[in-house]
């Protein structure tokens, strides 16, 4: 027998969402604790688990944040590496989008979809069966590292002048003192451990940017909850690559079912002609090895700093779909054919910043301590 229901908040399911997360060997970013943590951060939707049970035990979950009437979307942002759904089989994910789509959701966007995610293939064949119309494109190629066989296997892969440079930088590097690799697991001074990272890239390029994390309190609230909850079920991995004991690169990451997944990094500008985050990289794999993960994923883009490493990548999704309405239909051909035309033009590139600083400004507002006004189609629930 199976059942369809939606809930407002993760807490009543974490035993049983952790539960199904573990037996399926899941990401971390489809799991109650960072579905929690970015919609208290980031969420202007209310919170919609689609949750599939069969003969009364969870078999499925579908996270979503619904906007207005007739919107629901993933819970994702640029913070989001991945999105996918914990669901046993297929069928129970095409439970879930045909209980969405009875709510009268007219479209939804999916954004950061692993492409081998069981829920690629669902929304497909669900856009078929209901009419639906569907615009798809690659948003990220993100790569990863696998770590079968043994870590010399591995390294007699990489290019050798790769390794030469890797030996010349390290050598230069021990000449300045005492090199080493320290990992935190967040037991003990997690916040101070956090101020060192963020220093760490915040006087790096991304600060330039204004997109180090400390630029932004929501997203600094955002990692430090994530940070706090890997720390209390031991899946925290804060890396650092210290010389006589200072920090000159950092790595932030989690740990779940063998799989050591780097979300963030950055490393000192005047340790950079050593090249501080490819040392510490590289003693990060040995380290993966030595204690029998397998896998690194990289996470973000196909940088070329990350192909020095490996050349396999995910592709990652965007994927919309809209009824058969003629005000759908519209939407549906401004992104499956305006907005490719405009990634092709580099429009979207020239458009992103201007973008991205419209979302800060609004955010901040939204944000804004002493703010009492609720906006409109906010109920006392949303999140």
């Amino acid at each position: 027998m199976i059942e369809v229901s939606i809930a407002a908040h993760p807490a009543p399911l974490v035993p049983e969402w952790e539960a199904l997360a573990q037996r399926l060997g899941a990401s971390p970013f489809i799991s109650p604790d960072w579905i929690a943590a970015h919609s208290s951060a980031f969420g202007t939707g209310r919170l919609m688990l689609v949750v599939v049970r069969r003969h009364g035990a969870l078999a499925a979950v579908l996270p979503l944040a619904r906007r207005g009437r007739h919107t629901a979307r993933s819970v994702t942002n640029a913070h989001s590496p991945q999105f996918g759904v914990l669901s046993e089989e297929r069928s129970l994910t095409l439970h879930a989008l045909r209980a969405v789509a009875d709510l009268g959701v007219s479209r939804l966007a999916l954004s950061y979809v692993d492409s081998s995610d069981p829920l690629a293939l669902a929304v497909r064949d669900h856009a078929c069966a209901a009419g639906q119309r569907l615009a798809e494109r690659v948003m990220l190629r993100s790569p990863y590292i696998e770590l079968a066989g043994t870590h010399a296997d591995y390294c007699a892969q990489l290019k050798r002048s790769f390794k030469a440079d890797l030996r010349r930088r390290n050598r230069r590097l021990a000449e300045s003192g005492e090199v080493r690799l320290d990992i935190e697991d967040g037991s003990r001074a997690l916040d101070a451990l956090l101020a060192e990272c963020w220093r760490l890239e915040r006087g790096g390029w991304k600060s330039a940017g204004g997109t180090a994390v400390a630029d932004h309190p929501a997203t600094e609230r955002f990692y430090r909850e994530v940070a706090h909850r890997a720390a209390a079920r031991n899946r925290l991995n804060l890396s650092f690559l210290r010389l006589n004991g200072r920090a000159i690169a950092f790595t932030f990451g989690l740990h779940q079912n063998g799989v050591l997944y780097l979300l963030k990094g950055g490393f000192d500008l005047e340790y950079s002609r050593f090249s501080p985050g490819q040392l510490l990289q590289e003693r990060l794999i040995d380290h993966a090895h030595a204690t029998g993960l397998s896998r690194i994923e990289l996470l973000g883009n196909d940088e070329p700093y990350k192909l020095c490493w490996t050349d396999k990548v995910h592709e990652r999704l965007s994927q919309q779909c809209f009824a058969p309405s003629y005000a759908r239909r519209a939407q549906w051909a401004i992104h499956a054919h305006g907005r490719p035309l405009a990634l092709r033009m580099g429009v979207d590139r020239l458009a992103r910043p201007l973008r991205n600083r419209a979302r800060i400004a609004i955010h901040a507002a939204r944000s804004r301590p002493g703010d009492a006004r609720r906006r409109p189609g906010r109920s006392k629930g949303s999140l």
